[in-house]
């Protein structure tokens, strides 16, 4: 699910402290999502997660952050970090001379890109 519908679901089940094990998706480890909740409410909660943008432990992921951070006065989430990834290897390819949707492709099924 979702950030909103995950935070209501999970309220949902804190307040008739139903005591069953959750497993979450990628949408409760950003940090929009866990700002509508309270500690209790996912407490014993397991999500699935993905690259952390905030951790910036390479000079490329830095560079990343700072740039995001200055423009959009916000940290990133995983979600943004994919859409730039995704956006700068569409890019790298088209400079490649990709002129076209399957050329973009096959450059994207062949690449080895290092986010």
């Amino acid at each position: 699910m979702h950030g909103g519908p995950t935070s209501l679901l999970l309220k949902a089940a804190a307040a008739v402290n139903i005591g069953l094990p959750s497993v979450a998706g990628l949408g409760l480890a950003q940090p929009a999502t866990t700002a509508l909740l309270q500690p209790a409410e996912i407490k014993g909660v397991c999500a699935e997660t993905r690259s952390s943008p905030i951790s910036a432990e390479t000079a490329v992921r830095r560079g990343f952050l700072d740039r995001y951070c200055a423009a959009l006065k916000a940290d990133p989430d995983g979600f943004a970090l994919g859409q730039y990834d995704a956006t700068m290897m569409a890019l790298d390819a088209v400079a490649h001379e990709a002129v076209d949707a399957a050329a973009v492709t096959r450059a994207l099924y062949n690449a080895n890109y290092n986010g």
